[in-house]
C-alpha cells in the first residue's frame, strides 16, 4: 500500500526546517570543507590555555594586562578573555562550540567555523603569564600550522595537507552520495540505472567541484559566506535538475516530488554532514 502524497511533503518540509532549527545557520547543500585552524604547540609549557585572538581594527583606550591575578581557572580565563584587549586584537568566540583548549598530551588544537583572519594564538599559563603570538594571515581555507611558543612563530605545515584535501574530497562525496541515498530510499523512488546514475552525476558535478573550489580559499568571514551561498545556489540547482531527470516506479517524472526529495535530500545531507565534517576535522585534519 502506497503512502498518502502528504506524508511524503509533511516529510520534505519537516526535513528542510530541521536544517535552520538544527544549525541556525543558512542552508548547507552538501558535506564541505569549514575553515578551520589546526595548530600544534611546540617548546610549551605541560599545562596552559590556547585560544584565538581576531583583529576588530578598534583600538582600546588601555591594553589588558598580560597577567591574570588569583587563581587560573576556565571560569578565570574566560572572564578575562571575554574583556581582554591588546593593540586592536580582542577574544575571538567561535558561535560553533568551545574555543578555548586545555593543553592536551598531543598539543594540537583545532579551532574551526569562522575562523579570524589575520589571527594571533594567545597562551595563559597556570601562573597568570598571557603570551600573545605574532600576527599571520590564513593562506588557506584549511590552515595547518605548527606554533613555536618559545619564538611566538607560527610556521604552516604542508607535509600532507594535498593527500588529506584529495581524501577530504572523496570523503565528503562518498558521505553525501550515502545520505542522500537514504533519502532516495524514502522517497520510495525505484533503483534503476537512470536514477542512480542522475544521482550520483549531480553531485558529482556539484559537490566535487565545490570542495576543490573552497579547499584553496583562505578562512574567513567572506568565505563562510561564499561557501553558504554556494551551497545554497547548489540545493536549487540540484532540486531543478532532480525535477528534470529523476522517474518513478511507472517511469513518469514528478516535479514536485523531485524538488521536494532535493530539498529533503540537501538538508539531511547538510545536518548530519556537518557534524561528520567536524569530527573529520578534529580527528583528521585536512
Amino acid at each position: 500500500m502506497r503512502k498518502p502524497r502528504f506524508l511524503k511533503v509533511l516529510f520534505g518540509i519537516m526535513c528542510f526546517l530541521c536544517l535552520f532549527i538544527l544549525l541556525k545557520e543558512s542552508v548547507c547543500a552538501d558535506i564541505g570543507p569549514k575553515p578551520s585552524i589546526t595548530v600544534t604547540v611546540t617548546n610549551a609549557p605541560r599545562d596552559y590555555y590556547i585560544a584565538l585572538l581576531g583583529n576588530h581594527g578598534e583600538q582600546a583606550s588601555e591594553d589588558s594586562e598580560l597577567k591574570i591575578k588569583g587563581i587560573v581557572t576556565l571560569a578565570s580565563v574566560r572572564e578575562y578573555l571575554e574583556n581582554f584587549s591588546y593593540q586592536g586584537w580582542d577574544f575571538f568566540e567561535s558561535p560553533v562550540g568551545d574555543n578555548i583548549y586545555y593543553s592536551n598530551y598531543e598539543h594540537t588544537y583545532v579551532f574551526s567555523y569562522m575562523v579570524p583572519n589575520p589571527f594571533r594564538f594567545i597562551v595563559i599559563k597556570p601562573n597568570g603569564e598571557v603570551h600573545v603570538s605574532k600576527e599571520y594571515s590564513l593562506e588557506q581555507y584549511n590552515y595547518t600550522c605548527t606554533y613555536d611558543f618559545a619564538e611566538g612563530a607560527i610556521t604552516e605545515y604542508k607535509a600532507v595537507k594535498a593527500f588529506k584535501r584529495i581524501f577530504y574530497v572523496i570523503f565528503c562525496y562518498v558521505m553525501t552520495i550515502l545520505l542522500e541515498f537514504g533519502v532516495f530510499c524514502a522517497f520510495r523512488y525505484p533503483r534503476t540505472r537512470s536514477n542512480i546514475v542522475s544521482l550520483a552525476v549531480v553531485n558529482a558535478l556539484t559537490n566535487i567541484p565545490l570542495n576543490i573550489f573552497l579547499a584553496g580559499f583562505p578562512g574567513g568571514w567572506e568565505v563562510y559566506v561564499l561557501n553558504e551561498l554556494l551551497e545554497i545556489l547548489i540545493l536549487i540547482i540540484e532540486s531543478i535538475i532532480y525535477a528534470i531527470v529523476l522517474k518513478n516506479a511507472e517511469g513518469k517524472r514528478k516535479p514536485i516530488k523531485s524538488i521536494l526529495y532535493g530539498i529533503s535530500a540537501n538538508s539531511v545531507s547538510a545536518i548530519l554532514g556537518s557534524l561528520l565534517s567536524y569530527a573529520y576535522i578534529i580527528y583528521v585534519g585536512v
